[in-house]
C-alpha cells in the first residue's frame, strides 16, 4: 500500500527533494479538501499530501489560540463574535478554584463530528484588594493599635455600624494603650463589654469598661468589577496578662465568593445564545 506523506513535517532537505520531484512528474493532483490539501503521486509512485493553508491569504481555520480577559464584558465581546443561534461546537466551562470560565470555540459538534478544541477565550476572574485584605486578617488577632489602624486604613468598609462610629471605636483603643484589660461581659445591648484598670500614675487604679459590637457588617467585592457584597465580621479578642488581641473573622467568606461566582455566571449565560450552558468542570 502506497503511504502518504506530509511535506509541511519533517526534514526541510526531504522536503525540498520531494517538492523537486513532484516538480518533474506529470502526475495531476487530487483535491483532498477544497481550497487546501492536495494529494500529488510523484514519478515513483508515492503520494503526498500538500497543506497550501500556509499559501492562504487567511488561514482557513481559528486556532490554536488562546485569549485571556479580566472581566465578564470583555469577555462576552470576544466570544460573541463567534457565537451565533446555531453555534453547536460550543462549549462553556466553569471552574470555582481557579475562579475562570472558559469557552472553547472549536470543541466537538453536537451531530458528533470532531472539533479541534483550541481556540479558547478564558475570564480569569482576579480578587478584589479589598477583599484579599480581609481574608489576609480574618481570624487574626492585632494589637490595639494595630486594630485601630487598621479600622483606620479600611474604614470606607464598614455598613454597621457605620464608618464614623468605627472610627471612633479605633481612636478609644489608641487613647487606652496604658490599661490592663481584666476581663470581659456581655452587655444588654448585645455589644461586649471590656472591663480595664488604668496604668498611668495620674489614674493609676481606675477601672472602666471599653464598648465593642459582637460583629460588624462589611461591604466586600470578592472579584474586581463584581457587584459589592455584604459580609459579617465577627470580633474575636483574647485577654492574657493585661494585654488585649484583636481582630475579626469574616463569617463564611467560602458562600460569599460562590454566590458572586454564579452570580458572574448568570451575566455570561445571559449574554450568549440560550442554547448554551456553562458545565462546571474542566473543559
Amino acid at each position: 500500500m502506497t503511504g502518504l506523506i506530509n511535506i509541511t513535517d519533517g526534514d526541510p532537505q526531504t522536503e525540498t527533494a520531494v517538492v523537486a520531484g513532484l516538480a518533474f512528474s506529470a502526475a495531476e493532483p487530487q483535491l483532498l479538501e477544497r481550497g487546501r490539501i492536495y494529494s500529488v503521486t510523484d514519478t515513483t509512485g508515492r503520494q503526498h499530501v500538500l497543506d497550501t493553508q500556509q499559501h492562504s491569504e487567511r488561514p482557513h481555520r481559528v486556532g490554536p489560540r488562546k485569549v485571556e480577559t479580566f472581566d465578564p464584558t470583555a469577555f462576552l465581546d470576544y466570544t460573541g463574535r463567534f457565537l451565533g443561534e446555531e453555534s453547536e461546537d460550543v462549549e462553556l466551562w466553569a471552574n470555582l478554584d481557579q475562579r475562570t470560565i472558559t469557552a472553547v470555540l472549536n470543541a466537538a459538534e453536537h451531530a458528533g463530528k470532531a472539533g479541534w478544541a483550541d481556540h479558547r477565550a478564558v475570564l480569569t476572574l482576579r480578587p478584589n484588594k479589598q477583599w484579599t485584605t480581609w481574608l489576609g486578617v480574618s481570624g487574626q488577632l492585632m494589637t490595639q493599635v494595630k486594630f485601630a489602624e487598621f479600622i483606620e486604613d479600611n474604614q470606607d468598609d464598614f455598613i454597621d455600624p457605620n464608618a464614623a462610629t468605627m472610627l471612633d471605636l479605633a481612636r478609644t483603643f489608641t487613647a487606652k494603650k496604658s490599661v490592663d484589660f481584666e476581663s470581659s461581659e456581655n452587655l444588654a445591648n448585645g455589644a461586649r463589654g471590656l472591663l480595664y484598670r488604668e496604668t498611668i500614675t495620674s489614674k493609676a487604679g481606675e477601672k472602666g469598661t471599653l464598648e465593642i459590637p459582637s460583629a460588624v457588617t462589611i461591604a466586600l467585592r470578592p472579584f474586581q468589577g463584581a457587584e459589592p457584597y455584604r459580609v459579617t465580621a465577627r470580633l474575636r479578642y483574647r485577654i492574657e496578662d493585661g494585654n488585649l488581641g484583636i481582630g475579626f473573622k469574616l463569617h463564611r467568606p467560602d458562600t460569599v465568593l460562590e454566590d458572586a461566582f454564579d452570580s458572574v455566571i448568570a451575566t455570561v449565560e445571559a449574554g450568549t445564545p440560550s442554547h448554551l450552558h456553562v458545565n462546571h468542570g474542566i473543559g
